[in-house]
């Protein structure tokens, strides 16, 4: 049981420092390891956290710990049900505005999250020519967001 508790918070870890080299920093980025550094110091620390859990304090933590994570569990199955049924419906197209929503970019190279969702704003244009664009962004990158993202289209002979 313990060394399932080590594997998952050491994966989990590892993905939010994997993560933080990829994107910006942000809540979703810190989550992995927000979950995952307790269960890795409970399955390598277990000496101490077997006899403390006993105590009155430590049941009440237990108590919470399994509540958090249950709860966190619920939630994201539900959000991934949700985005799941999301991600196969049809796009309504002819719509006035599409807002495309800004993502990590480091130099000039846009992250693989802007990417989809620029290239589903391209796919969207091409069946909807006279929807207004507007991308969101362009915090405190070296190139200001709006410019380096009108020169996407271009490359993509838009």
């Amino acid at each position: 049981m313990y060394y399932l508790l080590i594997i998952a918070g050491g994966l989990m870890t590892m993905d939010t420092i994997w993560l933080s080299t990829v994107c910006n920093g942000n809540l979703g980025t810190a989550l992995p390891a927000i979950m995952g550094v307790p269960l890795l110091l409970i399955g390598l620390f277990k000496r101490f956290f077997i006899p403390w859990f006993r105590t009155p304090a430590g049941h009440i933590a237990k108590v919470l710990l399994i509540a958090c994570y249950s709860a966190a569990v619920v939630f994201f199955c539900c959000m991934g049900a949700m985005l799941g049924s999301a991600a196969h419906k049809k796009a309504d197209y002819g719509k006035d505005v599409l807002i495309v929503l800004g993502c990590a970019v480091r130099g000039e190279r846009v992250s693989l999250t802007l990417k989809f969702r620029l290239d589903a704003a391209l796919e969207y244009l091409e069946h909807s020519p006279n929807t207004a664009v507007i991308v969101s962004g362009g915090g405190h990158e070296a190139i200001p967001g709006i410019p380096r993202r009108r020169r996407r289209p271009h490359n993509n002979g838009g």
